[in-house]
């Protein structure tokens, strides 16, 4: 099959292109540039999302916590909170675990499923999940105005499955609270040739 000139293609059925949603998380280096530390995504299934409706909402807040002046400080309270969310879906399951976490205005990227906005949307499309039998978190950071951080590693499925991936997670601390999570990205690691 090939491609024909104007997008269409010869010998294959036309069908939705490939699309999907992904995050970054970019930090600002001492000259001032920005340098990404942790990048994924997945593909979503279905039609491809009309681009020319996505209504931009932005979604930071000014900052009134505290900073702090350790590194070690900042993410060791992150870190804390991250292993507090992996505990309790392995005590309570995965389903307890979000509904503790979840910010409000949360973002959840699913392979095959695409974007799920919202904490209400987030809960509803967990009925009846598992958690992975092991999460291994693998790295984390947290921004010097101690507001904004980050946690990744690899998960593993339940039972006898080889299924594994690489999960992102973002949290975002308000003023005078703890951390809450606002985005949640699971891939799947590719399939095997």
């Amino acid at each position: 099959a090939g491609v024909e000139p104007g997008g269409g293609t010869s010998g294959a059925a036309a069908g939705p292109p490939p699309h999907g949603w992904f995050a970054t998380i970019w930090i600002r280096q001492v000259d001032g540039n920005f340098r990404f530390a942790v990048d994924g995504g997945i593909s979503s299934g279905g039609a491809a999302p009309d681009l020319g409706r996505v209504e931009a909402k932005p979604a930071y807040r000014a900052s009134s916590a505290a900073p702090a002046k350790d590194d070690a400080v900042r993410v060791m309270s992150l870190e804390a909170m991250e292993a507090r969310f992996l505990a309790l879906a392995g005590e309570q399951g995965v389903t307890a675990a979000y509904a503790e976490f979840l910010d409000p205005d949360a973002r959840a990227l699913r392979e095959g499923t695409g974007l799920i906005a919202g904490r209400k949307e987030i809960l509803a499309s967990l009925a009846g999940a598992r958690a992975p039998a092991a999460w291994t978190v693998e790295g984390s950071g947290v921004a010097t105005s101690n507001d904004l951080g980050y946690t990744y590693g690899a998960w593993q499925a339940p039972g006898g499955k080889p299924e594994r991936g690489w999960f992102l997670r973002a949290w975002r601390r308000a003023p005078g609270e703890g951390w809450s999570l606002v985005l949640d990205l699971a891939m799947p690691a590719p399939a095997a040739p």
